[in-house]
């Protein structure tokens, strides 16, 4: 499954909400565009796990808005 999210911890909760209603679970999900592009907080990679996912991500960089896996 893959998803451009321009912002993800906004999203999450939708992001569980729908993987919960799928028959089959996606074996990846990749998401691009992590963090906001107009925001001045610093975002806590932890907040973006998934239960039962593994997590790998390249969101270090400041101003880069990052990736998902």
């Amino acid at each position: 499954m893959y998803t451009n999210a321009d912002s993800l911890s906004n999203k999450m909760g939708d992001l569980n909400c729908f993987i919960k209603s799928l028959l089959f679970k996606p074996n990846v999900i990749a998401i691009t565009e992590v963090t906001s592009k107009n925001s001045n907080t610093n975002l806590n990679i932890t907040e973006l796990n998934l239960i039962c996912y593994n997590f790998f991500h390249s969101i270090e960089s400041q101003g880069h808005r990052g990736v998902v896996i």
